[in-house]
């Protein structure tokens, strides 16, 4: 069997051959980036909330400027955040991400001034709202502006509208070639905003949302980044949240938005593989790595026919313990 520094070396071996569409995709996998099982939404203007997040462990804390503040505090958000980030970002073991307003709210510039004009910046900046790729050229435009030529800053970007969902591609394109100041790394699906301009209704099954769930995860993987999916609103429905971030690592997601702390560690069980998935892909890479000395293709393994997108699965599944 193989060992887990033996089994890195594999993945990263194979990830930085597996990009083969074309030359606009970037070389990157999304397993090669920082986890995002969890992605917490912390409302930027309650400086009690903002605080208590220095005893959790979500993957990433999004602090909000955006929709889960009033208008008329988004000036305190803006005050209150940097404070934090100032006093308390090296406690963090966690990534810290920004969450700015929207182009559509025209506020976005003066969100993202403020933030980058900070002592300490935060680790991300999330972008809502993504409708094209001008909005994506803007930003990059602005951050260069605010930093200079030789800033460049993670961001993740939220898909909430159908026209965004529609030009998705090509803002991942803009966003492939946008690398002096900005880092595309995730896209985050906004499922409410994005029913609520499509005119549907959010309902238990969800096959409302199947397409364009799939569609993003779908883009995402295509281009190396990361997939968030739907937020769980009932946050105190934990046994929903276990059947629908399910659906979510099914369809291939890397982590699922939260708006509570009870909300971790159910996501973090759900997105870590099971031991039986980790022994088994463990076992198969081991035994792939010894037929590969054959010389030959396919063979079978544990009654399974077994070739290079089994191996692949297996692949990604050890890439999810590697954190």
């Amino acid at each position: 069997m193989l060992s887990i520094s033996r089994l890195i070396k594999y993945i990263q071996f194979y990830q930085i051959g597996s990009n083969s569409f074309s030359s606009t995709f970037p070389k990157q996998s999304s397993t090669q980036l920082r986890p995002r099982r969890t992605l917490l939404y912390v409302p930027g203007d309650s400086e009690r909330k903002v605080t208590k997040v220095l005893g959790l462990n979500a993957d990433c804390v999004c602090l909000d400027i955006e929709d889960g503040v009033a208008l008329s505090r988004k000036a305190v958000a803006r005050k209150l955040i940097p404070d934090f980030l100032e006093k308390h970002k090296h406690k963090c073991k966690y990534e810290v991400a920004v969450r700015v307003n929207s182009y559509e709210s025209q506020l976005v510039e003066e969100d993202t001034r403020n933030i980058l004009n900070g002592k300490i910046l935060p680790d991300s900046l999330v972008l809502p709202k993504i409708e094209s790729k001008d909005e994506l050229t803007k930003f990059s435009e602005l951050i260069r502006e605010i930093k200079g030529e030789h800033f460049c800053i993670p961001i993740m970007i939220l898909i909430e509208s159908p026209i965004g969902l529609i030009n998705i591609r090509e803002i991942f394109e803009t966003a492939s070639r946008l690398t002096t100041s900005i880092q595309l790394t995730g896209v985050i699906f906004g499922s409410d905003d994005y029913l609520a301009r499509l005119g549907a209704v959010r309902t238990e099954s969800r096959n409302e949302l199947i397409y364009a769930r799939q569609h993003i995860v779908t883009y995402a993987a295509a281009f190396g980044l990361q997939a968030i999916d739907i937020v769980h609103i009932d946050y105190k429905d934990l046994q929903s949240l276990r059947v629908e971030g399910r659906e979510g690592v099914e369809m291939g997601y890397s982590g699922k938005q939260i708006i509570h702390p009870t909300q971790i560690e159910v996501v973090h069980e759900v997105f870590a593989p099971s031991e039986k998935e980790i022994v088994w892909a463990k076992s198969l890479m081991g035994a792939y790595e010894e037929h590969e000395k054959s010389g030959k293709g396919a063979f079978t393994f544990e009654g399974r026919m077994i070739d290079r997108p089994l191996f692949l699965q297996a692949q990604n599944v050890i890439a999810k313990t590697i954190h």
